[in-house]
């Protein structure tokens, strides 16, 4: 309809939002997609040394939520750390670091 054809035209800049969420939930959905074929294969290939418990922790999805929270902890510290590196860092840099982690 029209109206679509405005919004496009006269907001490229929904366009382009709308355009990037999409791209992110693909981007989601096939870690989600990978992530899960790969807790197959390591349930399946490894099920002679994987006790039941150790099963159904990498079985369930908090385990990857976890891991993935955890991995964006490590990501910020490894940039806090790079960024107090600098010999121009100053104690305002660091303080702002520190409250980003």
């Amino acid at each position: 309809s029209n109206i679509e054809k405005d919004t496009e035209e006269d907001f490229p800049v929904f366009k382009k939002a709308h355009s990037n969420e999409s791209q992110e939930f693909n981007n989601q959905l096939k870690n989600f997609i990978y992530l899960t074929e790969k807790k197959k294969n390591i349930l399946q290939d490894y099920s002679n040394i994987v006790q039941k418990d150790v099963a159904n922790i990498i079985g369930s999805q908090e385990f990857f939520n976890d891991v993935e929270y955890l991995s964006q902890i490590i990501y910020s510290a490894k940039e806090a750390i790079t960024a107090v590196d600098s010999k121009s860092t100053t104690l305002a840099d660091v303080y702002i670091k520190l409250v980003q982690l």
